[in-house]
């Protein structure tokens, strides 16, 4: 919903750099579709992309009668504003070079806007996960999973200490219903300021003139299964 909307409302503005939106499929599988477009890419393709920008996604984790509704996980019901650590300040993983401004960018804009914002671990795990194995610069927010949420950050934005950010987690009541509409605009309009400034300005984001190409990782569909949606959490 909040990207399809910033992709709706874009061509209202002129901007200086391409903005490609993608909606990857089979997350919770692996990675499945993200790693099968960026290894799909030539080493020139790869270069041509600054940087990626990661809202993350869940779903219903057995198949149903009628289609699932997804739902951006940067609307968790009992939500936190976490940005992904690009710097490795906090889980001492650093993304590529770039992530650093990123993570920065974010920080900067929740401070304008009187939000307290944290770090969540950038360890490859969602599908930011191939652009950071090709060197590309990420980044993302993320408002919580299966996490617990403590009570300093039950002080910082409200909701439940000691319950999960997102209760419906990988559940059949992950939907529409269950989520928070204001922790969605807020992270919506986060996203938009991201890429309003990425559209024209990649100041602070180093271009490599070329990347090395991606080959896709050959590994059994029960142990990719496996591979993904594994988020730790951490407020400092």
């Amino acid at each position: 919903m909040g990207l399809l909307e910033i992709a709706l409302q874009l061509p209202k503005w002129s901007v200086k750099n391409a903005i490609r939106f993608g909606f990857w499929t089979a997350e919770e599988y692996g990675l499945v579709g993200s790693e099968h477009w960026v290894t799909s890419l030539n080493a020139n393709q790869t270069a041509s992309i600054a940087l990626y920008l990661n809202a993350d996604m869940v779903l219903p984790p057995h198949p149903s009668p009628s289609p699932p509704l997804l739902t951006l996980q940067i609307a968790s019901p009992n939500f936190g504003y976490f940005i992904y650590d690009g710097d490795g300040s906090a889980f001492n993983v650093t993304g590529p070079a770039g992530s650093d401004h990123i993570e920065h960018l974010f920080e900067a804009y929740f401070k304008e806007v009187g939000i307290h914002s944290a770090p969540t671990a950038f360890d490859g795990r969602s599908d930011y996960g191939p652009f950071m194995d090709a060197g590309i610069p990420s980044g993302g927010i993320f408002t919580g999973a299966e996490g617990i949420k403590t009570e300093q950050e039950e002080a910082w934005w409200g909701g439940q200490a000691g319950q999960a950010y997102d209760p419906n987690y990988h559940q059949a009541g992950d939907g529409k219903t269950n989520l928070s509409a204001g922790a969605w605009v807020q992270n919506t309009k986060a996203f938009a300021h991201a890429i309003a400034t990425y559209a024209n300005t990649l100041q602070g984001i180093p271009r490599m003139a070329k990347r090395s190409v991606l080959q896709k990782r050959q590994i059994s569909h029960d142990k990719r299964r496996h591979s993904a949606c594994n988020h730790a959490l951490s407020a400092i």
